[in-house]
């Protein structure tokens, strides 16, 4: 077999592995990925709910004719739908009353398992009408969100349902985000001499809740240079380090205590909820009974089945 061959054997197997211990795993992960994802969408859309004529109506605190200009033309956005459903009579207030509980609905729909692809789709269309209506507003999690639920519409959790080529993708989209991410900081030098980790911690809209005195950390500068080298190493060589088995479980859990730190100290709930939920989704064992079945499954290719 030559080299074209094997390559392409690996492959296959990297992404089509149909042993049953390979399979179970990939299905109960992206099962916790469905519920967990579902999760935060609803808790991060109820978290504005009392705000959301305010920031996404036509007559909100952004005028949306202006936040308009930013829009392509045959895009959907939840004030073009309201403009639209007005021509024919249907009042904004309803339009909004509606959608939001639709949204609802298919979060909970997406959680329960009923009908998961197709309450995907809707809830992709959904939450990309609010955050493409007003980009200003948009963060991180946004984005990241609309891919989860990309992803959720190709997964076939069902029982007869292979979903391993869609967690290898998962896996190797975490592995290129998180390399480039490492990449631009390693490229600059407020990375290096800790000054990006200090003005993180400063900027008046975070550390709000538990509200850390960091005042006296400014004697000891070296602490914000090896938190500012340790994230560039994580995020670096994540993907070279969790594709490997000896150091998989380290950097998943440097990873996954990354986000956890973002998460306490910049208040960003719900970016690393979801940034964490994608990590165990991508690589934690969710069969230890069938740890060791998975393990000796797994193709040389890398990446956890």
């Amino acid at each position: 077999m030559n080299f074209a061959q094997k390559t392409y054997a690996s492959l296959v197997r990297f992404f089509f592995a149909d042993d049953d211990a390979t399979r179970t795993e990939s299905l109960r992960a992206l099962r916790f990925f469905r519920i967990a994802v579902g999760t935060i969408v609803l808790l991060h859309f109820f978290a504005i709910h009392q705000d959301f004529a305010d920031l996404f109506g036509t007559n909100g605190l952004i005028p949306w004719d202006v936040a308009d200009l930013y829009v392509a033309d045959l895009q959907l956005t939840l004030p073009r739908l309201i403009v639209f459903l007005e021509a024919y009579g249907v009042a904004a207030g309803t339009t909004l009353f509606w959608f939001q509980v639709l949204f609802y609905a298919t979060g909970i729909s997406l959680i329960c398992g009923f009908l998961p692809r197709l309450s995907a789709l809707i809830l992709l269309l959904l939450q990309v009408s609010v955050v493409s209506g007003i980009g200003f507003l948009a963060y991180g999690v946004d984005f990241f969100t609309s891919m989860a639920l990309f992803y959720l519409i190709l997964a076939n959790t069902g029982k007869n349902g292979n979903p391993l080529p869609v967690r290898r993708t998962l896996q190797l989209h975490l592995g290129i985000a998180y390399f480039f991410s490492g990449l631009v900081k390693l490229l600059g030098f407020n990375w290096w001499n800790g000054e990006s980790i200090w003005k993180a911690i400063n900027l008046p809209y975070v550390n709000r809740d538990f509200a850390f005195d960091f005042t006296w950390l400014a004697d000891y500068p070296f602490v914000f240079v090896a938190i500012g080298w340790a994230t560039i190493v994580v995020e670096l060589f994540h993907p070279f380090f969790i594709a490997w088995k000896k150091t998989r479980t380290f950097w998943l859990l440097a990873t996954v205590g990354m986000h956890f730190g973002i998460a306490i100290v910049l208040n960003l709930y719900y970016f690393s909820a979801m940034m964490i939920v994608w990590n165990l989704a991508a690589y934690h064992y969710f069969t230890l009974e069938e740890n060791s079945a998975v393990s000796a499954a797994e193709p040389e290719l890398g990446v956890l089945a």
